[in-house]
């Protein structure tokens, strides 16, 4: 609340819009940023990808993806946290992963 908290960056499993409020999610929760998240986004890494209009992605925290029957897929991460990847957002993951996974 009225505390400052450093935050390296591969504690971080996304940074997500919740309730117009931009938050960081980890491991231990979540923690309020006060910044935009295309302020946000700008500085992150390469490992950071978007994957919905409200939410950017840490690839190294990434559980696992889910295919839901209508088509859709989801994303979960390593402390349980789950978001949606968009239809929009699906190819440009998908190209990074495979990037990702080629370094």
């Amino acid at each position: 609340e009225d505390e400052t908290i450093i935050l390296e960056l591969q504690e971080i499993e996304c940074v997500t819009v919740i309730d117009n409020k931009i938050w960081a999610i980890t491991e231990n929760g979540k923690i309020l940023i006060k910044s935009r998240l295309y302020e946000v986004e700008k500085i992150l890494p390469f490992s950071f990808i978007k994957i919905n209009k409200s939410s950017v992605a840490n690839i190294n925290k990434i559980k696992k993806f889910i295919s839901t029957y209508s088509g859709a897929v989801n994303v979960e991460f390593k402390s349980g946290y789950t978001d949606y990847v968009s239809r929009r957002c699906l190819p440009q993951v998908k190209r990074r992963l495979i990037k990702w996974e080629n370094m």
